[in-house]
């Protein structure tokens, strides 16, 4: 059997995600964030796509849940269930994310923008005001 397939499931880089693991919801999300798409694109053309980590394969308490907002956007609910912290990445609207807090009776701690547009930013106002995030 082949490195890679005793490898399958299992993260290449161990390390990398035992740090953001022992940090926490909001260090592991950002440094997600940080990796530039470039390294990703050369990446994937020199290993095979099985060596790469999966959400499905990490043990964490993170849930991530994708919220449609608008007509053509997603805000990224993230939630770590052993701390009980709530984030919401790119608010766009707030209506939807009231709605899916209200569904699984979380407060939300932290609202995450990735960009400055209104497409981003639209609900930032009114989830700060209601939650006091």
């Amino acid at each position: 059997m082949s490195d890679a397939k005793e490898r399958s499931g299992f993260c290449v880089w161990p390390d990398a995600r035992q740090l953001c693991l022992r940090k926490g919801l909001l260090y592991g999300f950002m440094r997600l964030f940080s990796i530039p798409l470039k390294t990703l694109r050369g990446a994937s053309r020199s290993l095979r796509v099985d060596q790469f980590c999966s959400v499905v394969n990490l043990s964490s308490s993170l849930q991530i849940e994708l919220v449609p907002c608008l007509r053509d956007n997603y805000a990224y609910l993230l939630h770590d269930v052993d701390t009980g912290t709530v984030g919401v990445v790119d608010p766009s609207e707030a209506a939807p994310i009231i709605d899916a807090l209200s569904k699984k009776d979380l407060n939300l701690t932290y609202i995450l923008n990735t960009n400055h547009h209104p497409d981003h930013t639209g609900g930032n106002a009114e989830l700060k005001e209601r939650y006091g995030a």
